[in-house]
């Protein structure tokens, strides 16, 4: 039963984290309420260039540099200022795993 158990809290604690990281979340980490806005973003990241993460600015098709997702960069995407850069991620909690080494990621890509 504890092995059941765990297993559990092993698969959910996973799901939450991946659940975390949707790429059409806002900065506040909410979901835009328009449906159609989902599906603009959607069509243009499916016929856009992609863009380097680190070169991405508002309006390019990217990846998250954390979690790979590909997303397109709006004015409300996550962001993150650092050395004088702005970097842009899927989702708010890709920020924090950013923040927490950033070198890890500077250097990876």
């Amino acid at each position: 039963m504890r092995r059941l158990f765990a297993s559990v809290l092993i698969v959910s604690t996973s799901l939450a984290f991946v659940a975390g990281c949707g790429g059409a979340a806002t900065a506040e980490g909410t979901t835009p309420a328009d449906p159609a806005q989902q599906g603009d973003q959607a069509a243009a990241a499916s016929t856009a260039a992609l863009v380097p993460w680190k070169d991405a600015v508002v309006g390019d098709h990217t990846t998250c540099a954390v979690s790979n997702e590909e997303f397109v960069v709006t004015a409300e995407s996550a962001k993150v200022e650092h050395e004088g850069h702005t970097y842009y991620f899927c989702c708010p909690g890709c920020i924090a795993r950013f923040q927490e080494n950033p070198a890890q990621y500077l250097t990876a890509n």
